[in-house]
């Protein structure tokens, strides 16, 4: 009963924020009063959730604070003239409350979906891991396969780009060269490969400590070179949610200090060693590594808030909206599957590969303002409204809803499981975390980190039973002998 009344207490702020909107399009005020409904909106979600699944760690509260907080947050910032892209540069009250209304239906949205279904259809499809164990042998061989593969990846990847030192210390310019783009046949799947081995030693028994410490120092220099801190990200991140699924602990002090570590080798220190946003160029790699620790030394906390001014959800989705109110310009499901298709085809194969996702974006809504090669915060709203209009947005988030309580009652049914837990965590950074960025990105490379997964499960995963009854076989086989 509570919480219906919570979901009717969504539905009608959203409504709310219609009327208001109707009526006064064009004005500060209105803008506020949208902040403060979508506010109390998140409240009463994280609300839901809690009578739901009576925890605060999961994947609908990551997905409320950070894709409706972060367009509250950079409303906030474009309103104080605070946001550092220029998409939308003319911008007036009516194209911002029009991208607020819009984040707050998907919002809405997703929040009835969740709240109104059980989950229980999409779980039917998620794999169940009753009377399964892991062959040990296999997934220690599959682990070292996994990180070995990754590692000649990366040196395939230097090799292609004139060295190690030649590649450090270009790093900043190396990143938005087609020269590196077009090495993704290389730097994709090293970085891929590197995480999933890292994943799976949770899985090992015996000698775990040894190989955890070697894994992870392989794979946090695979992630570390390939220029992105994304990468990195969800390396640390993945490495901490699956810890905490497979056998949760109390927060101490020692993991603090981790997370701040950690803060500094996602944020800061790739951030100097590519010279910032390009600003700056070195000479040698001593002369980076040197820039490297006094930036880090000096750091600012400004950096954080220019991390998230730096990609603006609502101001993309202003021009979005913008635009398509304009022209009328629905793509109808092509920018969706046309990019998924060929984003496969890797730029390295088919170098005249036409424009896909982020690029086709920039292209259309903000030719020349970008000036790298990726592309700021389009978002899934943005995304799906360009795809699919308004109808097409509510459709997807209310099913986005119940995928999210589906996956949430799979973490709890399949409580420490590896392969759930690695699926949870992968789940909950490209869907409640990096989707709010781009969703075309977050749909395919979690397409692809599912891949190798499901192979490493296939391998490494068998029914005791049936193990059993192999094992005596092979006796009664060398027995007969």
């Amino acid at each position: 009963m509570v919480r219906i009344l919570l979901v009717s207490l969504i539905n009608i702020c959203f409504l709310t924020t219609v009327f208001v909107r109707f009526f006064t399009a064009d004005s500060v005020g209105s803008a506020y009063f949208i902040i403060a409904l979508m506010s109390l909106s998140m409240v009463a979600a994280i609300s839901i959730n809690y009578l739901t699944f009576g925890r605060v760690l999961n994947l609908l509260n990551f997905f409320i604070l950070i894709f409706a907080g972060y367009y509250l947050l950079t409303a906030l910032l474009i309103m104080n003239d605070m946001a550092l892209l220029t998409l939308f540069p003319q911008w007036t009250f009516t194209e911002l409350n029009n991208a607020l209304c819009l984040a707050f239906f998907a919002f809405s949205a997703a929040i009835n979906g969740y709240a109104l279904s059980t989950g229980e259809f999409l779980l039917r499809f998620l794999p169940g891991f009753d009377n399964q164990s892991i062959n040990q042998k296999r997934l220690r061989a599959v682990i070292v396969s996994l990180i070995g593969a990754s590692i000649i990846l990366l040196l395939m990847f230097f090799r292609s780009l004139g060295g190690v030192g030649n590649y450090v210390y270009r790093m900043a310019a190396m990143r938005v060269m087609d020269e590196f783009l077009g090495k993704g046949i290389f730097h994709i799947p090293m970085t891929i490969l590197a995480n999933t081995a890292m994943f799976l030693v949770f899985g090992l028994q015996r000698k775990k400590v040894f190989m955890f410490v070697v894994v992870f120092l392989t794979a946090f220099l695979i992630n570390f070179f390939s220029a992105s801190r994304l990468n990195l990200a969800i390396f640390f991140l993945g490495l901490i949610f699956i810890r905490q699924i497979i056998r949760p602990v109390r927060l101490r002090a020692k993991h603090i200090v981790i997370a701040v570590l950690a803060f500094f080798l996602i944020g800061p220190v790739p951030l100097a060693l590519r010279g910032g946003y390009g600003e700056v160029s070195f000479g040698s790699i001593k002369e980076a590594i040197g820039y490297t620790a006094s930036y880090v030394m000096t750091f600012d906390p400004s950096f954080i808030l220019g991390i998230i001014a730096h990609g603006n959800a609502t101001e993309t989705l202003m021009a979005i909206t913008s635009k398509i109110q304009e022209t009328g310009g629905f793509m109808y499901g092509r920018f969706f599957f046309g990019s998924i298709v060929l984003g496969f085809i890797p730029r390295a194969i088919w170098p005249a590969r036409p424009p896909i996702g982020a690029h086709l974006v920039n292209e259309y809504f903000w030719r020349g303002a970008v000036a790298d090669t990726g592309a700021p915060a389009t978002t899934m709203v943005g995304e799906i409204y360009w795809d699919f209009g308004l109808m097409g947005v509510g459709i997807v988030f209310f099913a986005f809803g119940c995928l999210l309580k589906a996956v949430e009652r799979y973490r709890t049914r399949s409580a420490g499981n590896l392969w759930a837990a690695i699926f949870y965590a992968e789940f909950l950074w490209f869907w409640a975390i990096y989707s709010n960025e781009t969703f075309i990105g977050a749909f395919s490379s979690w397409l692809l980190y599912l891949s190798p997964l499901f192979l490493v499960f296939r391998i490494t995963t068998m029914n005791p039973a049936r193990e059993t009854a192999l094992g005596r076989a092979g006796l009664l086989a060398r027995d007969g002998g």
